[in-house]
């Protein structure tokens, strides 16, 4: 009953700084391959694959890509 009358004043609106990626700046600034990380975890388990497999980085481009892996496995739950 309370959570009712609660949820009457409650409205979903993605944040209009990170537009939904619960990101700071900083991690959706950096890209690889022109993707943000929040747009590489979005991507499916199949096109996630290809992308990381299709890479041919220099060494600065493969330290960030090493980390959007980690958070593409760990937001996938696997």
């Amino acid at each position: 009953m309370i959570r009712e009358e609660i949820e009457k004043f409650l409205s979903l609106q993605a944040c209009p700084s990170c537009k939904g990626a619960r990101l700071k700046p900083v991690p959706l600034a950096a890209t690889v391959h022109g993707l943000s990380v929040h747009e590489v975890t979005g991507l499916s388990i199949e096109r996630t694959y290809d992308f990381f497999q299709d890479l041919r980085l220099d060494p600065k481009e493969a330290a960030i890509a090493e980390r959007f892996s980690k958070r593409s496995v760990s937001g996938s739950g696997f």
